[in-house]
């Protein structure tokens, strides 16, 4: 877990995310969570030596739950272009909003993907 982790300490740098949950998250205003949601292998590369460099695009799910009566389509946007401003490594791939009567605030969902690569040295699988 420790690209979520990463992940996880990036958002929080995005003004309109005052705390972040990991793999849960409250269900009242101004709560949010973080989720994995699957990877995907993009490439896979071994070398004459066996060395293998693996390359996955990891999926991510944010819910925010807004604050009663703030705008959801504006925190989303802000949240777009401060992602745009601040990183080649996260992109968002889906977002939507919708309102929850219940609790009178709106809920953003935002799907992230971030790519991520791990080398495997034959030696040291050889000894594993």
């Amino acid at each position: 877990m420790e690209i979520l982790e990463k992940l996880r300490q990036f958002l929080l740098g995005f003004p309109g995310l005052q705390e972040l949950s990991a793999d849960f998250t409250q269900d009242g205003p101004d709560c949010s969570g973080l989720f994995p949601a699957g990877l995907t292998e993009v490439e896979r590369h071994r070398d004459l030596l066996g060395n293998t460099r693996v390359i996955w695009d990891c999926q991510f799910t944010l819910y925010k739950r807004l604050e009663p009566g703030q705008d959801s389509a504006q925190w989303l946007l802000e949240f777009q272009n401060w992602l745009a401003e601040n990183s080649d490594a996260v992109r968002m791939e889906k977002a939507k909003t919708q309102e929850v009567s219940r609790l009178r605030c709106g809920l953003c969902t935002v799907t992230l993907a971030v790519r991520c690569q791990k080398e495997f040295d034959a030696k040291e699988e050889q000894y594993a």
